[in-house]
């Protein structure tokens, strides 16, 4: 190879690569378009339930979305490069999949499922608990009930401190090691510390009213406490 096409070849290789991945709190994901192996293709040739990332070659038209759709493919989310998050509820054919263009499908990573602050560390203080226990958010994919989602949690084994209503979202105190197992579970979505505590808003109101109307803390200025 000439030394002018070995050039071309290498900088073009990057993105073509770039093309068949996609990025996820921080984590790329690459997909093999001649290998749907890594979705755990069932040996009869369909693909099994759950949660998976799907890459098309292009973006896929709202015909071609319903064609998995009466399926009962849902279409969760949108990421880089005609990238979806889909939920498949009944094993679908590989080859409905490719005929509309869907050239990759992937399982998610748990490194994609945990929060950047959770992989960087270290642990806020306000996510410390006992020993070696800190208190976390667990949150669920939007089309799981929540009342499922909870009793998931729990029967994993952790305490959950509060839990959503109306929505796939618990708070758990757990060991350090039960992150990434937790993060592994297919119904859960995303991972990260609890909220900081709220800070008070200035105690004396002085931020929240209109200048003209404070107290001056100078000796000339107006009081409006009475004495002048």
């Amino acid at each position: 190879m000439s030394p002018l096409k070995l050039f071309f070849f290498l900088f073009l290789v990057p993105f073509a690569l770039r093309s068949q991945s996609t990025l996820m709190r921080g984590e790329v994901i690459a997909f093999d378009a001649q290998n749907f192996a890594q979705a755990r293709i069932a040996e009869d040739g369909s693909i099994p339930s759950f949660y998976r990332l799907a890459h098309f070659s292009q973006i896929p038209t709202s015909k071609q979305r319903a064609r998995l759709e009466a399926k009962g493919v849902q279409f969760l989310e949108y990421y880089l490069n005609a990238t979806y998050l889909v939920a498949f509820k009944q094993p679908v054919s590989e080859e409905l999949c490719r005929s509309i263009g869907m050239d990759g499908l992937v399982t998610i990573p748990t490194a994609a499922k945990l929060s950047p602050k959770v992989k960087e560390r270290p642990i806020p203080s306000w996510a410390k608990g006992k020993n070696d226990q800190v208190k976390i958010i667990v949150e669920g994919y939007k089309n799981t009930l929540p009342s499922v989602f909870v009793k998931w949690i729990q029967d994993f084994g952790v305490q959950v401190d509060f839990s959503g209503r109306h929505e796939c979202y618990v708070e758990v105190t757990t060991s350090t090691k039960n992150i990434e197992l937790l993060a592994a579970l297919p119904g859960v979505s995303f991972i990260d510390w609890i909220n900081p505590p709220d800070v008070l808003d200035d105690d004396n109101g002085r931020a929240m009213h209109r200048s003209n109307v404070l107290d001056s803390h100078y000796p000339g200025g107006r009081h409006y406490d009475g004495t002048g």
